[in-house]
C-alpha cells in the first residue's frame, strides 16, 4: 500500500460512486492507472464491496438495538443459519466473552422487538440495549 492507494481508499470510502476520472484527478494519475489500482485492491480483498447505506427509520424501523446472545456450544451451528433468515437483523458478530454473539437489529415497534427476542430466546439467553443515538457509524480508513 502506497500513498496513492490510501488516497483512493479514503475517497472511495467517503463516496464509492466517484468516477475514475475524479479519482485520477485526486491522485494525479491517469484514469486507466486508477482503474488498475482499484481492481488490484479489489482482487487483494482490501476493497470488499460497494454498498448503499440505508436509514432503517425511513423504512419504518425506527428502533435499533444491540442484542447479546449466549448460545450453548451444541446450538452454534443451528443458530448461525438463523440471523440471515430474519430481516430485522442487520449484523451478527461472533464475539469473545460471556456472550457468544452480538446482533444489531432494526424493528418497527417494541412489540416487534419482543417477538425478535422471543425467537432468539430459543437459542439462549439474551440481553438487549436500545441504541439511543449514533455519533460514529462508519470509520473511514485513511492510512
Amino acid at each position: 500500500m502506497d500513498e496513492k492507494d490510501w488516497i483512493l481508499l479514503a475517497a472511495l470510502q467517503k463516496d464509492a460512486r466517484l468516477p475514475f476520472a475524479e479519482l485520477a484527478r485526486r491522485t494525479g494519475m491517469s484514469a486507466p492507472s486508477v482503474t488498475e489500482r482499484v481492481r488490484r485492491l479489489e482482487d487483494q480483498g482490501v476493497i470488499t464491496g460497494y454498498h448503499a447505506r440505508v436509514d432503517p427509520a425511513k423504512l419504518g424501523r425506527p428502533l435499533q438495538v444491540f442484542i447479546r446472545l449466549s448460545v450453548l456450544n451444541k446450538d452454534y451451528a443451528r443458530f448461525r443459519r438463523f440471523p440471515g433468515s430474519v430481516e430485522e437483523i442487520m449484523e451478527c458478530h461472533h464475539i469473545s466473552g460471556e456472550e457468544a454473539f452480538v446482533l444489531r437489529a432494526a424493528v418497527a415497534s417494541v412489540k416487534d422487538l419482543e417477538e425478535l427476542i422471543r425467537k432468539l430466546s430459543a437459542y439462549g439467553q439474551t440481553a438487549t440495549s436500545l441504541i439511543l443515538s449514533t455519533f460514529l457509524e462508519r470509520r473511514v480508513w485513511i492510512g
